[in-house]
């Protein structure tokens, strides 16, 4: 197989996943992401970590391939979608997450000055007196709040840089692939973030977008 781009960090296939994944290897973390149509024709990939989106509709379809996951986050946005006078805008997506994650200390930085947290007990044990010292970052909620990208050329339904940035911080490994690519936001966080990536996309437009992100200087993560 021919990649469509690649570099010393990035590789990119144009085609279908379902195709081309069985001829490739050597990435241990898998983001899926397929047209919210299409989870019941999703590849089932195995690796050591896999993010995966979803929603209500397709939570069994997920499940079916993948099974109970180890965690379970929403990614809020506030400028949500429209879908029927008779239920709520829909504000969020569902991010399960299945496998080996690092710590998750990967959110803002915050003043790692030592706090007296005092004596204190849990049923009939008691505590000496406790000092909590801050890690360097918060720690990652269960709840994430990024606005859609909705410049994205995949519309709203590209993921913001943001985003994939702290997750693949937070689950760590040192490749990732990413069947349903896109515009490339899986690529460019991972490339960002020193790590190697593959990606795959059927549709050659993004895959032109995506090769054009790549070839961008790296951006500092902070």
């Amino acid at each position: 197989m021919r990649p469509y781009y690649h570099d010393e960090s990035v590789t990119i296939y144009h085609g279908d996943c379902h195709e081309i994944l069985p001829g490739i290897g050597g990435y241990n973390v898998a983001v899926l992401d397929p047209p919210f149509d299409e989870w019941d024709q999703a590849p089932v990939i195995k690796a050591e970590t896999i993010i995966a989106f979803t929603n209500w509709q397709n939570r069994d379809s997920q499940g079916a391939l993948y099974g109970r996951p180890r965690f379970e986050l929403v990614w809020h946005f506030d400028d949500g979608r429209w879908v029927t006078h008779m239920g709520p805008r829909l504000t969020h997506e569902l991010i399960l997450v299945y496998g080996k994650t690092g710590e998750a200390y990967v959110g803002a930085r915050q003043s790692t000055t030592p706090q007296n947290k005092g004596s204190g007990s849990v049923g009939r044990d008691t505590y000496d007196e406790r000092v909590y010292t801050p890690r360097n970052q918060k720690q990652l909620d269960s709840v994430l709040h990024y606005p859609r990208n909705v410049q994205n050329a995949s519309g709203c339904w590209g993921k913001p840089l943001p985003l994939m940035t702290v997750l693949l911080d937070w689950v760590g490994g040192l490749t990732i692939v990413d069947p349903f690519m896109g515009s490339g936001t899986t690529l460019r966080a991972a490339k960002d973030l020193g790590r190697k990536a593959i990606g795959i996309e059927r549709e050659e437009k993004y895959c032109e977008i995506a090769a054009n992100r790549m070839a961008q200087m790296v951006m500092e993560v902070t």
